[in-house]
């Protein structure tokens, strides 16, 4: 069973990617998976806006996909997807017994305390100021920052905008605050701040967490570029409080 993903890309074709998924396959993993294959493959760069892709069962795969030409003149390439198919995918989903995860971590010492780093932490109307990933908050951030509390963001990820429903999981003033949402393609975030008190300085440690079938297609990439996000984040926070 497979699909085919039909992506534009720079140099003016189209790149059609066979990736084997199941008939219920949501179109935007579909999407990911042909364009995270074609973006380790050195091709000239695909368009990333989901709009632009063409999407179709092909069933069975008992009828071959043929190379043709579109009415604007650009060659289709066929080509299949063999390093980031949902195949594979799906058989490290059964032996994990789960989604897949990708999780990140940095950690550094402020000269700062707690208290002072706590209450620039919370300020969500400076967020953008220290948050490397923060583009806005549509209705601003949680009323009341308490267990439960609900609220919007605007985010870039790996360089794409996304927007994250967050919940307030966790929060001990001066010592930890926990948030977990739901990203794009149904993606789970999680990220923990964790506050020690050093003397006058802090140690802080932010933890992240990304869960969900889309992961495993882009771990790698997602992996260093939240790494290198939280790392900025904390090198902006420590000059804000310093």
């Amino acid at each position: 069973m497979f699909w085919m993903v039909d992506l534009p890309a720079l140099d003016g074709r189209r790149y059609v990617y066979r990736v084997y998924a199941p008939r219920e396959a949501l179109p935007g993993d579909l999407f990911w998976a042909a364009f995270h294959c074609h973006d380790e493959s050195g091709r000239p760069r695909a368009s990333d806006r989901f709009d632009s892709a063409r999407i179709r069962w092909a069933g069975d795969g008992t009828t071959e996909q043929q190379d043709d030409t579109r009415t604007d003149g650009s060659s289709v390439l066929n080509v299949r997807a063999a390093p980031a198919t949902f195949r594979d995918t799906e058989a490290r989903l059964v032996r994990v017994k789960g989604w897949p995860m990708a999780e990140v971590s940095a950690e550094a010492r402020i000269e700062a305390p707690a208290g002072k780093v706590w209450a620039r932490l919370t300020d969500f109307g400076s967020y953008g100021e220290w948050n490397a990933t923060h583009t806005d908050f549509p209705a601003g951030g949680p009323e009341r920052l308490e267990s439960g509390a609900t609220f919007t963001e605007n985010m870039k990820l790996m360089g794409f905008p996304a927007e994250v429903a967050w919940t307030v999981e966790e929060v001990e003033p001066e010592r930890v605050l926990a948030i977990r949402g739901k990203g794009p393609m149904n993606v789970a975030i999680g990220t923990r701040y964790a506050l020690t008190a050093d003397g006058e300085a802090t140690t802080v440690r932010i933890d992240g967490e990304f869960t969900g079938a889309a992961v495993s297609l882009m771990a790698g990439k997602l992996k260093d570029s939240a790494t290198a996000a939280l790392t900025e984040s904390l090198q902006r926070l420590a000059g804000l409080v310093s």
